[in-house]
C-alpha cells in the first residue's frame, strides 16, 4: 500500500470533500489475456468545478486530473474536473480519510472489503496475478461486496 504523508487537518477536509463530491465504487471486468478469472478493483475519484482544489488535491495526494464535463456538453455550464486514483492509491486514500468520514464511511468499508480480498490472492504467484483462477466462492464473495456497496450507495 502507497503511504501519503498529509496532516489529520488534511485528512478530514479531505474526506469532507469526500463525503460531498467523492466516490467509491468497484467493479467486475472480464478476464484480460490469459487470465481465466474476472478482474476485481475498487474505483475512488473526486470531482469538482474549481480546478483550484483539483489541483490542491492532486498535488497533496497524487490521482490523475482529468476535465469530465465541458460547457455545452453533457448539460454542462461549467467545466468538471476528476481526480482519479488507481486502486492502490485509492486504498491508500480511503485508509487516510477512513477516521473522518461520515456519510461515504460504509461504502470505504466496502471497498477497503474488496481490495483486501483482490489482495488475497498475491500476483506473485504468477506475473501481475495472470492465469490465477479463483475458486467459485471466491468470486460469489467478491460479487456480494460489489452488491452491498452497489446497495449502500441507493440509501445515501
Amino acid at each position: 500500500m502507497s503511504k501519503i504523508i498529509a496532516s489529520p487537518i488534511e485528512w478530514s477536509y479531505l474526506a469532507g470533500i469526500f463525503d460531498g463530491e467523492g466516490c467509491v465504487r468497484a467493479t467486475e471486468n472480464k478476464p484480460l489475456g490469459t487470465a481465466k478469472s474476472p478482474r476485481f478493483r475498487i474505483v475512488v475519484g473526486i470531482t469538482n468545478t474549481s480546478e483550484r482544489l483539483i489541483n490542491w488535491i492532486h498535488n497533496s495526494f497524487g490521482g490523475s486530473v482529468q476535465v469530465k464535463h465541458l460547457p455545452g456538453r453533457d448539460k454542462a455550464t461549467k467545466i468538471c474536473y476528476l481526480v482519479a486514483f488507481n486502486p492502490k492509491a485509492g486504498e491508500a486514500l480511503l485508509n487516510g480519510m477512513m477516521p473522518y468520514l461520515i456519510v461515504k464511511r460504509d461504502q470505504a468499508i466496502m471497498a477497503l472489503k474488496l481490495r483486501a480480498m483482490v489482495k488475497s490472492f498475491s500476483p506473485s504467484i504468477t506475473k501481475q496475478g495472470r492465469g490465477i483462477v479463483l475458486p467459485l466462492e471466491e468470486i460469489v464473495k467478491r460479487r456480494g461486496v460489489l452488491q452491498s456497496l452497489s446497495d449502500l450507495k441507493k440509501v445515501q
